[in-house]
């Protein structure tokens, strides 16, 4: 995360937001780097024991891991997405 902050120009410190509710059982968080370039944003989502699986879905019976219908990849990618749009 770093090297994105960095090359965008952002801020070093992130504003911290937790997305789900006291005591959901996988915490989700995001971390939030501004003030960069034009307007560059560099954002982070922690899911605390998320597996790898798409968030807001249920996820396959199996091996790839415990997920979150807390919070929706899709709404998220949407949200930052409608901020930075092209030119």
């Amino acid at each position: 995360m770093t090297a994105w902050v960095e090359a965008a120009g952002c801020d070093a410190g992130p504003v911290e937001e937790t997305l789900t509710a006291a005591g959901d059982a996988l915490p989700v968080t995001r971390l939030r780097w501004s003030g960069g370039r034009d307007g560059c944003e560099v954002e982070l989502v922690r899911i605390e024991g998320g597996g790898h699986t798409w968030p807001g879905q249920k996820p396959p019976v199996g091996f790839i891991g415990r997920s979150t219908e807390s919070v929706s990849a899709n709404a998220l990618l949407w949200e930052f997405f409608s901020r930075h749009r092209l030119p």
